[in-house]
Formats: C-alpha cells, sequence, structure tokens
C-alpha cells in the first residue's frame, strides 16, 4: 500500500506539472526569414555515392515552384564537394555525384556546399562516419505469411560501431481493393476511410535502438500487425544508421514534446545549412501478405 500511495502521488503531481504547463504556441510569423541551404544527403557503404540533393528554404506564404526549389551550378552559383573532391550535377533528377565512388565502412566524409541564394553568398558544412561492416539480413526472402497466421521475422547481426536500426515496410500493390479490411488493429475501416489516410496506412516503418553493437549473435525485428495493411508482396528496407541518422530520426519529426513544450531538431550543419547528411548500412528483404 505505501508503494501504491507513494507511485500515485507522483503520478498527481506529473498529472499537476502537465495542467500547469498551458499549451505551447510558437509564433512562426514573427520570426525573420533567413535563406537557407537546404540537403539531404545520405551515403550508403558499398554503394556509390549519388542522389545528393542541395535545395533551399522559403519565406512563409511565398510561392515554391520546382525550379526555385532546387539549387544548380548555373542558377545558384553550386559548388560542392566531399573530402575535397567536387560533386557533378545531373540535370535530369537535379541531384549531385560523386563521380567513381563507392563509400567505405568506417570512415568520415566531411560535406561542403557554397552557393547563392537571395543574392547572399552561403556555405554550409557537414559530417558523417560510416558505420563499422557487420550488419546484414540473416535472410532476403522471407516467403509467404497469412496475415492471421505467424507474421514473418527479420533476423540481422549487427554493426560493432551502432545501436540504432530502422526498418521501412513498403507493400508493392497498395490500394482499396487489396486493404486489409478484416485486420487485427481496426475492424471499422473503409473505403473511404484507405482513401482519405492512404499514407498513413502504406507508409509503414519501424526501429530498434540501444542494441549492444558489441553483442556477437544476432538480433531481430518481427513484423507485426500494424505493420501491414494490404494483402501484397513487400519490400522490407533495413538501416543500421549513424549518430546523425538517429538523430535526425528522433528529433525532426515529432518536435513537440508529451507535456507540450517543443524541442529544437538535432543540427548537423554549420554555417547556413540545414536538413541531414548521414550514413547507414542498408540491405533489403522480400515477404508476402496472404489472406
Amino acid at each position: 500500500m505505501k508503494n501504491l500511495s507513494i507511485y500515485n502521488s507522483i503520478f498527481l503531481l506529473f498529472l499537476i506539472i502537465i495542467s500547469a504547463c498551458g499549451e505551447p504556441a510558437v509564433d512562426v510569423e514573427s520570426i525573420e526569414y533567413v535563406p537557407k541551404i537546404a540537403v539531404e544527403a545520405f551515403i550508403y557503404p558499398g554503394e556509390n555515392i549519388e542522389g545528393i540533393r542541395i535545395q533551399r528554404n522559403f519565406r512563409l506564404n511565398e510561392k515554391v515552384t520546382e525550379d526555385g526549389l532546387f539549387l544548380t551550378p548555373e542558377a545558384n552559383n553550386v559548388v560542392a564537394s566531399i573530402n575535397g573532391n567536387p560533386l557533378s550535377f545531373d540535370p535530369v533528377t537535379r541531384t549531385y555525384f560523386l563521380d567513381n565512388s563507392i563509400a567505405e565502412f568506417d570512415k568520415e566524409y566531411t560535406i561542403e556546399i557554397y552557393a547563392t541564394v537571395d543574392s547572399r553568398q552561403l556555405s554550409a558544412t557537414g559530417k558523417t562516419r560510416t558505420p563499422q561492416s557487420g550488419f546484414k539480413l540473416l535472410e532476403n526472402n522471407l516467403g509467404s505469411f497469412s496475415y492471421q497466421g505467424d507474421l514473418p521475422i527479420l533476423e540481422f547481426t549487427p554493426s560493432t560501431s551502432t545501436d540504432f536500426y530502422i526498418f521501412s515496410i513498403i507493400a508493392n500493390k497498395a490500394g482499396v481493393d487489396n486493404f486489409i479490411y478484416d485486420n487485427n488493429i481496426d475492424p471499422n475501416i473503409s473505403a473511404d476511410d484507405v482513401s482519405e489516410y492512404f499514407n498513413d496506412y502504406f507508409l509503414q516503418y519501424n526501429w530498434l535502438s540501444h542494441l549492444d553493437p558489441k553483442f556477437s549473435g544476432y538480433f531481430y525485428y518481427d513484423i507485426k500487425d500494424f505493420d501491414v495493411w494490404f494483402y501484397s508482396d513487400y519490400r522490407v528496407i533495413a538501416y543500421a544508421g549513424d549518430y546523425n541518422f538517429r538523430q535526425f530520426h528522433q528529433t525532426n519529426f515529432e518536435l513537440k514534446e508529451i507535456d507540450g513544450n517543443f524541442h529544437e531538431p538535432y543540427q548537423i550543419f554549420t554555417g547556413d545549412g540545414i536538413g541531414i547528411f548521414a550514413s547507414a548500412i542498408r540491405d533489403t528483404a522480400y515477404f508476402t501478405i496472404t489472406r
């Protein structure tokens, strides 16, 4: 009874603190616009260094055009490099890449970008260290599984330098016709609900963190009911992410805490850069969900 009273008192104190916080808000309209270089760059050991997006931010309520979004060497005098090696620009995909490059394990990479935005000379610098080797899915072709039976399990050996893993679960075919209406989460979902909230069902991911990277065996992630919403073939892309990968994921998507207050997202870049420059080892598995 004594312990129960203590727990109740702590819970009551927590509720008082939460209620006293009110409903915090951020007045974004009063914040002065400052041009930034917006970066989306990932390095995957064993793969080419490519697909790097260099874009910009905009004022609130300013019309955003595709031509104005991307920063290019021609329009914005972009000069970009990784570890001192100049990046090339692909005008078709509007992304940057490093010629004849295969990323290495356990290596530090530094990206430097210079660009002109709104007649201002901007620069951004970011660093990432690729994870050490070791991460690998034990099986890539998992087979077929009935939704009402046992769902697939992803088994993997860890990288020896990271404790954070993300699993992106993608249905190859997704629509109202093959949605799992008799699902175990909410069997009252209608076809209209699926159409209205389609991405909430289609875009699924989950993660594991604080795993011991020195563990000599293997870990596993079991696919759950809320990971699969369609009768379909599936592709799972598994990532063993570095520190930047984890911090960006955990601090940039949900800025509001449980008490209503806001936290500042993790900043990777120095200078005038925002966005992400991170590295991860990735592997892919496949399975099918049937009736």
